[in-house]
């Protein structure tokens, strides 16, 4: 098992080396090109949507990759202001939409003022 953390700005400019990570990793497991697209397209939806719930005073986007056999797993969290209501997930809905049809798990949890997403994808035998 092998485990890649990342701590990166809350800027959308860093979200295409977030995706750069995540194809060179997927690559590495043995997944096809198209998987690849998918897992890129994924991650860009969730940092994008982490930096729209980021609280002001955020200093970073938490981003972990988990390559666990044939699993790739990935979790980006960041610090928000408050609780997620659904004004605040509007978009992260539209995201979620897509990640739930592209990878196998996709999970939303909010604890100690942080938004935690992952998602994850097995390599298909």
């Amino acid at each position: 098992m092998d485990r890649i953390d990342l701590r990166v700005p809350v800027k959308a400019e860093y979200v295409s080396m977030n995706r750069l990570v995540s194809s060179s990793l997927a690559s590495l497991m043995g997944f096809d090109i198209e998987a690849i697209d998918d897992i890129k397209v994924c991650l860009g939806e969730v940092c994008n949507q982490c930096i729209q719930l980021a609280a002001v005073q955020a200093e970073f986007l938490a981003i972990g990759f988990l390559r666990d056999g044939d699993l790739l797993r990935m979790e980006v969290s960041v610090e928000v202001e408050n609780e997620l209501d659904e004004l605040t997930t509007s978009g992260l809905e539209m995201s979620r939409l897509i990640v739930e049809t592209l990878m196998d798990d996709f999970i939303v949890a909010q604890e100690n003022g942080r938004v935690r997403i992952e998602m994850s994808r097995r390599l298909e035998a």
